[in-house]
């Protein structure tokens, strides 16, 4: 959690910077922490990094890093909308420039890290004895931050004393007689939270589908 979060603060941070460097930034890539597209924010942190630059050194520069997968065409677009842009260098560009190579610095290694652990979660997850993974909207890193909440689920002996310790067991309050089953507001608010939000995604998909 504390990478993810770090790496999604990292990313508003760089976000923050390019508005200012590359007012068109977002037209650029389709993603503004791929590798390709944090290749070219460390190699070219602004415009005035551009100066020189051909649509043939930029496109070469571009297909090293992503299986050929930019073209010319590309190059070009980016080149025609950085100048559209207008002069964009502001006082301490140079600092500001280093400010976002140091970002993307730390990105990548956030990424590396993370990379990391989803490979020993990879290896570990079929030595649970969980199957969560292959319910649909259960992801590996969704599985994991229920295992890890759950731990062993052996000490529910049944499947309501699990969902009264997620939170998601509807109470019944009773008075003069009569009883109203409400949402509970108790339980493990992590869990209820993961639920939530899969509850969420599976009413989406099933009003798309």
């Amino acid at each position: 959690d504390a990478l993810v979060k770090g790496t999604t603060m990292l990313q508003n941070q760089l976000h923050g910077q390019l508005m200012y460097h590359y007012p068109s930034y977002r037209k650029f890539f389709c993603l503004v922490n791929s590798k390709t597209a944090l290749y070219f924010w460390e190699t070219y942190p602004s415009p005035r990094h551009l100066q020189a630059v051909t649509a043939e050194t930029l496109a070469d520069g571009l297909r090293s890093v992503s299986r050929n997968a930019c073209s010319m065409e590309k190059a070009q677009t980016i080149l025609d909308l950085v100048a559209a842009d207008g002069d964009t260098h502001r006082e301490f560009q140079a600092e500001r420039d280093f400010i976002v190579k140091s970002i993307i610095q730390e990105l990548r290694y956030k990424q590396q890290a993370i990379e990391g652990i989803d490979g020993e979660l990879k290896t570990l997850l079929p030595l649970t004895g969980y199957k969560l993974d292959t319910m649909p909207g259960i992801n590996l890193n969704t599985a994991s931050h229920i295992i890890s909440e759950i731990g062993d689920i052996n000490r529910f002996p049944t499947s309501d004393k699990l969902a009264r310790f997620a939170g998601i067991a509807p109470v019944l309050f009773s008075s003069a007689g009569k009883g109203k089953e409400q949402r509970s507001r108790q339980g493990n608010r992590v869990l209820h939270g993961i639920f939530y939000f899969l509850a969420v995604q599976l009413v989406q998909v099933s009003k798309g589908g």
